[in-house]
């Protein structure tokens, strides 16, 4: 019983420090994406940290996405993409010139991701057409609408740098001014452009108006493109009407749809481990099934048994077989000469029953008939017959086998000559 205690100790023993070990690991270990630049796991300058966070708080159900473009999910949800490639905060210098302004922000992206099969961009079209609202920014948000996604809406987009210094005021399209730090804005749209602008620069000397956000109708979603992202990161969210401006864009999403952080553009990949796999709607019900038979199992092995006992003794192990058995160890053990008093036996019991004798040989497990039941029952005999019942079962001699079959023949011959005899007694007995 040591054993099983033992197991038992051992297992209880990792559950507790499973259950001590993990939240520490948890806590302690450093945040996924918090050195990469505008990933919400970051609390760099660079990062959006602070933006999830905002939008927490103001109700607004904003969560990482890091699985491949193809398990998007369907229907009214927003999905933001960060400006930022992948690298970390540190790669960045100050003076050095943004990867977006040289024309090689496919080339980076590319460099990141694959773009084939379930990661291929054709899957952020199909999240736009079926409802989805993606947000992009600066020149590479313009790029990936024009160059990866394909929009015809997005080709005469273009960045403008502004002249007079921020910050600026920014009127939206419900008429709300906040105040922005902002330094790019669009190029005047095509009146025949899809595009239509939802938040403007206002010029303080009346040269015209520049889009700061515009809208692109796809299927039943849309794009939406805003021109300057650095008011959405951690060193500067909280300044000006930072803030507001970012909770009201992310109020685009319709009422209870999710709004997504696209990490996994930042190279924050997480493919889908064995749970997330089964956990699919396809297979959940499958995987439930699964669950409860283990638990069914486990708990019919768990359950107390009874101590093992010796094998039931089978009904038709019957005494001919035994004694069959028998006899083939003395034959094996060349000692068939023991076989003798059982088949003496034998024969006195035949001869008792036809002569109805009342005086039966004792029973003796083993044994042969004794001298003074053979001399009675050869007196019952009578004659020759009596005489060489005396012969066969008291004074013959038996070494071998052959001899034992010659006894066994002799008595069956001796059974049938008193079975033939006229007295009474054997007829009585027939």
């Amino acid at each position: 019983m040591s054993a099983p205690s033992n197991v038992k100790a051992w297992i209880s023993g990792g559950v507790v420090l499973l259950l001590v070990v993990l939240p520490i690991v948890l806590t302690t270990g450093a945040r996924s994406g918090s050195e990469i630049q505008g990933s919400i796991g970051s609390t760099e300058p660079a990062g959006r940290r602070a933006f999830a966070l905002l939008l927490g708080r103001a109700g607004v159900q904003a969560e990482g996405w890091r699985q491949v473009p193809a398990a998007l999910p369907r229907g009214a949800h927003g999905l933001w993409r960060a400006a930022g490639d992948g690298r970390r905060n540190d790669d960045f210098d100050e003076d050095e010139e943004d990867p977006a302004e040289s024309g090689s922000d496919v080339e980076a992206r590319n460099s990141i991701t694959p773009t084939i099969g379930m990661h291929a961009p054709e899957h952020y079209t199909m999240f736009l057409e079926e409802g989805g609202t993606l947000f992009v920014e600066g020149r590479r948000g313009i790029e990936f609408l024009r160059d990866a996604l394909e929009l015809e809406s997005a080709d005469g987009l273009e960045l403008a740098v502004l002249d007079d210094e921020s910050p600026r005021q920014i009127r939206l399209a419900s008429g709300e001014v906040l105040v922005v730090e902002a330094d790019l804005a669009f190029e005047p749209l095509d009146p025949s452009s899809a595009a239509r602008d939802i938040a403007v620069v206002l010029d303080p000397e009346g040269s015209g108006e520049m889009a700061y956000a515009i809208e692109i109708q796809v299927g039943a979603g849309r794009a939406i493109a805003i021109a300057d992202p650095r008011a959405f990161d951690n060193g500067t969210i909280g300044e000006f009407d930072h803030a507001l401006l970012a909770v009201r864009l992310a109020e685009i999403v319709p009422p209870g749809g999710r709004l997504l952080f696209d990490e996994y553009a930042l190279g924050l990949w997480q493919p889908e481990g064995m749970t997330s796999v089964a956990l699919r709607p396809n297979l959940v019900l499958a995987s439930l099934h699964f669950v409860l038979l283990a638990l069914v199992w486990g708990w019919m092995r768990a359950m107390p048994r009874a101590f093992p006992r010796d094998p039931e003794p089978l009904d038709t192990f019957s005494p001919v077989l035994r004694a069959r058995a028998q006899a083939r160890i003395y034959e094996r053990a060349r000692r068939t000469e023991l076989l003798t008093p059982a088949a003496r036996a034998a024969g006195f019991d035949a001869l008792a029953r036809i002569l109805r004798f009342s005086k039966r040989r004792p029973a003796r497990d083993g044994a042969g008939p004794g001298r003074p039941e053979i001399d009675r029952l050869a007196a019952a005999i009578g004659g020759e017959p009596g005489a060489r019942a005396t012969e066969l079962l008291a004074t013959r001699p038996i070494v071998t086998r052959a001899d034992i079959e010659r006894l066994a023949l002799d008595l069956a011959r001796l059974e049938a000559d008193v079975r033939r005899r006229g007295d009474p007694r054997a007829d009585r007995g027939q």
